[in-house]
């Protein structure tokens, strides 16, 4: 087994031997080392290690590309490989280029590795270059280079390679939409390319599942993909030959990882399901079937009471099935009338049927709230025509659904109080939240954390904002696309908004700077609406710190109580009038 022990900033790497359990010390203080990865022989070491962010001029600071504006890009990745007899380092690649190691051949002989160029002259505004490295001859070949690459790892005989791209991967090779439409490259597709030829050949592009990770396996051969079957992630054996595909069969909602044996049938995985935690199974690539393996969290759920959790789905006024579910209370009756709280992400990834997480859907219900979770057009999982309504969309779709999904929820479910409704969302579906009050008063209580209320700000303030939308709206630009960058935002059209809305934003946020709560507040206080503005002090875009996250959960809660229940105290615990503090 190998390890490695930091200190001071450099990190060494010791071997212990299972059957004496001696340990070996193999000395190379590498700074600021990131991962690494052992030839298959077992005397070398492919280590990664990054290199400071270069000093600031004093007083000033020019910004050379548009990712230069995130400090932490300034930091490169540089590969080398250790000799674990003498410890001495040989360096692969260590220019001024960042360089990733994807994938080390079977036989150990060849390596991929990959670069990003920033380029401006089309989208997504960068180039993704592979390249192959022989260590025999220590030769290089680039055998890629395209704009909507993505993970890559070689086949087993080290004659090919499996790229996770992009529809739009070596001039769209992999779109299946109407040529006068822009297909969403959120949506992994897969490829074989064969090392020689140079022939690119899409393996997915019939296959609905957005794929998330891939195993091509030394022992039979096939490649095993992990993929989103909209709100599942699921398992599914590609088999190479014939070219079909069979789901594994594991009863986990969401699987989050897997591996495979090297010289067996037998693989192994985690995940978590709507309610219920993270299980570990194994399952056989030969007939699909699985077995729980272990389930760390069994004598605790033994103790919890869950509130049941159903698919429901409904059929779009134009044709298309928008799926989503419901989370009920534990002490659920169908007699009473209940709030319901809407929740929905809106872009291109969609709300998975996991348990607890940042949002916890199954807290909110154990908080006297029926739940109601949906996928509205524009995200991945469902094919790619129904994954391509998210470019250029920004609302007019997602939102679509949105409404006329609660609307039906409602008219089904004759338990639901239709004056005590909310929303929430984040990030992208904090956007949506925003934008969709301007449409509608049904809600009668709204939360946005870390959303977007100008998008033109947005598109060029947050760290993301040019990468993202170089995919969400594929060729439009503030300059070009008022109709998007204008019209779909909350804050111009911030007069329309009478719902109470809860901004909720991290103070130290790169992705969508907490400007752009900043903007909605302060429109919405000069019109005097019902508008309350917390900012999490020390977050980013995600609420990590467990102190912060509890405060953060009570917030959301305390706000929907005060509106959807009429019970207002939480809040005024939590955040008493001015005059009190």
């Amino acid at each position: 087994i190998s390890y490695i022990i930091s200190k001071e900033g450099k990190s060494n790497f010791y071997l212990l031997k299972l059957k004496d359990l001696s340990v070996k010390e193999i000395p190379a203080d590498i700074k600021n080392l990131t991962y690494y990865r052992w030839i298959p022989s077992g005397e070398f070491i492919v280590i990664a290690y990054n290199t400071e962010s270069k000093p600031i001029k004093e007083g000033v600071n020019r910004i050379r590309s548009i990712n230069d504006r995130d400090p932490s890009t300034r930091s490169k990745t540089h590969i080398s490989m250790l000799d674990i007899n003498s410890g001495a380092l040989l360096p692969i690649a260590t220019g001024l280029e960042d360089t990733q190691l994807l994938d080390i051949s079977a036989d150990g002989k060849k390596l991929i590795l990959a670069q990003e160029t920033e380029d401006y002259t089309e989208r997504t505004f960068s180039i993704h270059k592979y390249y192959i490295l022989n260590l025999e001859t220590f030769t290089m070949e680039q055998v890629i280079s395209d704009r909507f690459a993505g993970d890559a790892n070689f086949s087993p005989d080290g004659e090919s390679i499996l790229v996770i791209g992009g529809p739009s991967f070596s001039n769209s090779a992999g779109k299946v939409i109407d040529k006068d439409k822009i297909p969403n490259d959120y949506d992994a597709q897969a490829y074989i390319v064969d090392l020689k030829s140079k022939d690119v050949k899409p393996i997915s592009r019939e296959f609905d599942p957005a794929i998330d990770g891939s195993f091509w396996s030394k022992k039979d051969g096939n490649i095993y993909f992990k993929a989103g079957i909209g709100q599942y992630t699921k398992i599914f054996k590609y088999d190479v030959p014939t070219g079909k595909y069979a789901q594994i069969d594991i009863p986990i909602d969401v699987i989050r990882s897997f591996d495979i044996a090297d010289n067996a049938d037998t693989g192994i995985c985690f995940g978590t399901s709507a309610d219920y935690p993270n299980r570990v199974f194994t399952f056989n690539i030969v007939d699909l079937s699985s077995k729980l393996f272990k389930d760390p969290m069994k004598n605790i759920m033994n103790d919890i009471k869950l509130g049941k959790v159903e698919d429901w789905h409904f059929t779009n006024k134009t044709g298309y099935t928008i799926e989503g579910r419901i989370h009920f209370p534990p002490n659920f009756d169908e007699s009473k009338k209940w709030p319901l709280i809407v929740y929905y992400y809106g872009g291109t990834s969609p709300v998975e049927k996991t348990f607890g997480g940042r949002y916890p859907f199954n807290w909110y219900a154990a908080n006297g709230f029926v739940v109601y979770v949906l996928q509205p057009r524009g995200c991945t999982g469902y094919g790619q025509e129904f994954s391509a309504f998210h470019v250029n969309d920004w609302g007019k779709y997602g939102l679509e659904d949105i409404i006329e999904g609660t609307e039906k929820f409602i008219e089904a479910h004759k338990y639901i109080n239709s004056k005590k409704i909310g929303c929430i969302g984040a990030s992208y579906g904090g956007f949506t939240t925003e934008y969709l009050i301007t449409r509608t008063d049904m809600y009668a209580a709204a939360i946005s954390h870390a959303g977007i209320s100008q998008l033109a700000s947005y598109w060029g303030g947050g760290y993301w904002g040019v990468t993202y939308s170089s995919v969400a709206t594929a060729n439009k630009y503030p300059w070009n696309a008022r109709e998007i960058y204008v019209e779909r935002s909350a804050l111009y059209n911030a007069d329309k908004i009478h719902t109470p809305l809860l901004l909720l934003h991290g103070d130290s946020d790169t992705n969508v700077p907490t400007h752009e709560s900043d903007y909605l507040y302060s429109a919405l206080k000069i019109l005097g609406r019902d508008v309350e503005l917390i900012k999490v002090v020390g977050e980013d875009h995600w609420v990590l710190d467990n102190k912060n996250r509890i405060i953060w959960y009570k917030t959301i809660i305390a706000w929907f109580n005060k509106y959807l229940k009429d019970k207002p105290e939480y809040w005024q615990f939590l955040y008493p009038p001015i005059t009190e503090e």
